[in-house]
This record gives structure tokens, C-alpha cells and sequence, in this order.
């Protein structure tokens, strides 16, 4: 009885675990964990491949190699203090206004004449998220680099004047400082084959000029986030191996189903060596018939049931 439950418990454990393997190998997702080695060879290629610049990057070092763009626009006094002016209408934790267009419109132009590196190299590197949302004013029109994880990337036409009319494409993303506090970068050029969408995972490099702190519409509330204008450097990204959850739980169903196999297979080689439980006690050892009438004789005899047996009678006859 105890062995059938046993192999009953067991049997049961199995079959639970074949169900969970089976169903866990027919999620497609299960199986990637096999293509690690290639990821991890296509992730050497990558590593390899040089970082991704703005085709504007060549235009505007072409510029500077003609003379055209010898002297940054913002190192002309005419131009700083033409943006001094324009900026004095912008104002932080709104939308942008007719009134800001001028500034925004300006430092487009600053960066378009200037190309990625030449722009790094004079943009601040350690600017916290925390100083620029306390003190705007104190960043604003200045040249700030940022590393930012992108999670979306849309593109638009901004044709509010005629001569003004362009493609900008708005990257918004976070630093590993600001953590969940995105930022909002544009420029009107990106990288060949930058993908585009509200579900992007790309690292870029970028630096630009600080413009303000634009509010926008999140799902729960009005939040806001810094606003920056200049350009990007995509940096291809480096895919860890895969590791799918799924393939965790796969192979714990498989070292589960192992074990119930183990265990119904000891179940059974115990059942098949063990004496049977019906064949205990009932093989009855010889009987001496010959010592058995001794012992009848001995005690007087057999009586009925309820007689007791005239011990005293046998002993008067024996004397």
C-alpha cells in the first residue's frame, strides 16, 4: 500500500513537470539562449564598427576647412548678444511659445555650423540633472554633453516660417544620473538609419545648447524636462548575451522532472526487492505433532469450552 502510493505521488510529480517542459519548449523565446555565441560574435562586430556620426557633422567640418566656419557663431559678439536679447523671452516649465522661436531658431543655426567634436570639446561634461532644473538661467545658451539611453525617437516638420523650414527629429532618453528623469534633445539631422519610434532602446552621445525646461503631458500629470538643441553621435549598441527567464524556469522543470524520474524509478526497484506484504505472516512454521501430545497429556487433556482441566485427579491416579 505504501510503495503504491508512493509511485502514485512520484507519477504524479512527473507528470506535472513533462506539462511545464512541454510548454516551456514551445515558447520560441526558450531557445534563444542557443544563439548566444552569435550575439556575442555580433556584439564583437559592433565593438568594432566606429561610432555613428550626423552626415551635418562632415557638412559643417567641410565648412571649417573653407573658412566659411573658421569662428564658432557663438564666439561672435554680434551673435551673443543677439541671443542674450532673443532669450529673455523664454521662460522654463512651459511649452515652447511664439515668443521663444527666435532663441530656438538661433542656436539651430550655432549648431549646424559647428561639427560633433568641435562642439564637445568646449561643452560641459559633469552638469547634473538637479543644477539645471534649480538654475536654469544659469545654463541656458550654454554648451552641454550628455550621454543619454534613448527610448524614443519621432521625427516632424517644422515649417512655421518659410525659411525656416526643416525636418527636427526629438530624442528623448535619460542619463544614468538623472535615472528616470528624462531629458528632451533636438536636431535636424541623425545618424543613417537611426530608428524612429516611441519604444527605442539606442545610446547616442550628444551636446548641444541648453534652451529651457519644457513641460509636457505624461500619462499621470504635467512634468517637464530640460531642452537642448544641437547634435548627436550614435553609439551602436553592445547586446549582452541573451538570457531568457524563460530559460531558467525551462531547465528547473527539467532537474524537477529528472528527480520524480529518479524517485519512481527507486519506488519500483525498492518494490521489486522488498518481501511482499501479503506473503508476511502467513507461512506457518512445522508443527512436532508427537511433542504436541505430550502436552496434552500433560496438562489432563482437552476439555470443552468453560471446563477446566481436573489437575487434582491425575495426580491421585498417578500416586
Amino acid at each position: 500500500m505504501r510503495g503504491g502510493l508512493l509511485r502514485a505521488r512520484a507519477g504524479l510529480l512527473m507528470l506535472v513537470s513533462l506539462g511545464l517542459v512541454i510548454y516551456l519548449a514551445s515558447d520560441p523565446r526558450t531557445w534563444r539562449w542557443l544563439a548566444s555565441e552569435r550575439e556575442s560574435t555580433t556584439d564583437t562586430e559592433s565593438a568594432r564598427r566606429p561610432e555613428t556620426n550626423s552626415p551635418n557633422d562632415e557638412k559643417a567640418a567641410a565648412l571649417t576647412v573653407q573658412g566659411t566656419a573658421a569662428e564658432p557663431l557663438d564666439r561672435d559678439p554680434h551673435e551673443s548678444a543677439m541671443l542674450t536679447k532673443e532669450l529673455g523671452a523664454v521662460g522654463d516649465r512651459s511649452g515652447l511659445g511664439v515668443e521663444e522661436m527666435p532663441a530656438y531658431r538661433r542656436l539651430f543655426s550655432w549648431s549646424d555650423a559647428r561639427s560633433f567634436d568641435s562642439m564637445r570639446k568646449d561643452a560641459a561634461t559633469n552638469v547634473l540633472f538637479t543644477q539645471i532644473w534649480e538654475r536654469p538661467d544659469q545654463y541656458r545658451g550654454k554648451l552641454i554633453a550628455l550621454r543619454l539611453h534613448v527610448v524614443r525617437s519621432i521625427k516632424y516638420q517644422a515649417d512655421e516660417t518659410p525659411s525656416w523650414a526643416r525636418t527636427v527629429h526629438e530624442l528623448w532618453g535619460a542619463t544614468d544620473e538623472s535615472k528616470s528623469l528624462p531629458y528632451v534633445v533636438v536636431c535636424d539631422e541623425l545618424p543613417t538609419a537611426f530608428p524612429q519610434g516611441h519604444d527605442v532602446r539606442e545610446e547616442i552621445e550628444f551636446v548641444g545648447y541648453f534652451f529651457k525646461v519644457m513641460s509636457y503631458q505624461a500619462t499621470d500629470k504635467e512634468r517637464a524636462a530640460p531642452l537642448l538643441i544641437g547634435r548627436v553621435k550614435w553609439i551602436p549598441r553592445r547586446d549582452k548575451p541573451f538570457t531568457s527567464k524563460g530559460s531558467g524556469t525551462f531547465w528547473l522543470a527539467i532537474g524537477v522532472g529528472g528527480v520524480a524520474l529518479l524517485v519512481v524509478a527507486g519506488t519500483w526497484i525498492w518494490a521489486r526487492r522488498a518481501p511482499s506484504a501479503k506473503m508476511i505472516g502467513t507461512v506457518k512454521p512445522p508443527v512436532d505433532e508427537s511433542a504436541y501430545a505430550d502436552w496434552i497429556d500433560r496438562v489432563g487433556g482437552l476439555k470443552l469450552p468453560g471446563e477446566e482441566p481436573d489437575y487434582g485427579k491425575k495426580n491421585e491416579d498417578e500416586e
